[in-house]
């Protein structure tokens, strides 16, 4: 890879786990059957909002997120004790490249990836605050700017699971949008609007409620946009993991990431993800 590729390198299309929206206030009755979440008798409450897998109203959309969290995900329990993953695996490229991969991610919003190229180690980091990006020329990460496209997918990616989590946040909308075809698969489409202008579709196989597929799209940066396929789920620790994942950019293939291992709760730590350390 060339060193003026980084920018563009794969390594943030394809950084999102797959094992692995809010109903609005307003009264809106046509909408109750399809999209509310709130239960009569909740209030809307810290606590609620922080829930990630709460007990949700049966319109379409609630069932589908609680089979999607007790089906796709292994439920509440399993989910409150992971803590943190490390993934490692390997990149092979459009351009025929192929390069060794090792993320680390850890509740709530910390990420980490490597990508270990001959040049030397290309490393991008989330600390839950700040972004830090580090190429094999350097021996200093350099701190990037909120407004950087990158900053931006990494902040967005380092979210610990999906969108579909934590459901009554209100920093997101989420609306149930039918079914749809989707890599050979039939799935149920639900949209994630975020506070932060990014879109995120899901596609839930209507069998294993697993993710198929998800189409990211930043209102802000459009080169960040991407469409990612998730497939070949393998069970580790009780969770459901896709060791495959394909993204295309802009209607074109652009890698491939196969997962080689995957270890959870690490005993990943806060300074990990401090890449100038």
């Amino acid at each position: 890879m060339k060193l003026k590729e980084y920018k563009k390198s794969p390594l943030i299309a394809i950084i999102s786990l797959s094992f692995f929206a809010t109903y609005s206030l307003a009264a809106d009755l046509s909408n109750e059957k399809t999209n509310r979440l709130m239960l009569e008798e909740f209030q809307l409450t810290k606590a609620l909002e922080q829930s990630a897998m709460p007990e949700l109203y049966p319109s379409k959309l609630g069932q589908i997120l609680t089979r999607h969290y007790n089906e796709g995900l292994g439920g509440f329990e399993k989910w409150k004790q992971l803590k943190s993953f490390r993934m490692k695996g390997t990149i092979e490229t459009a351009e025929g490249e192929s390069y060794q991969y090792e993320s680390l991610l850890k509740k709530p919003n910390y990420l980490k990836m490597v990508m270990f190229l001959k040049e030397g180690d290309y490393v991008l980091a989330f600390d839950g605050v700040n972004a830090r990006e580090k190429s094999p020329i350097s021996n200093e990460a350099v701190l990037l700017n909120p407004g950087d496209p990158k900053f931006r997918l990494i902040e967005q990616s380092a979210q610990f699971g999906s969108y579909l989590l934590y459901p009554f946040s209100s920093k997101k909308t989420m609306e149930y949008l039918g079914t749809e075809r989707k890599a050979g698969s039939v799935c149920h489409w639900i949209r994630v609007g975020l506070d932060t202008h990014f879109i995120i579709d899901y596609f839930i196989d209507v069998k294993t409620y697993k993710e198929v597929q998800v189409t990211l799209k930043d209102l802000l940066n459009p080169e960040n946009q991407s469409l990612i396929y998730y497939s070949d789920y393998k069970i580790v620790n009780d969770f459901s993991v896709a060791h495959k994942i394909r993204t295309k950019k802009f209607e074109k293939w652009a890698s491939t990431l196969t997962i080689d291992s995957v270890d959870t709760n690490v005993g990943a730590l806060h300074w990990m993800f401090d890449i100038n350390l």
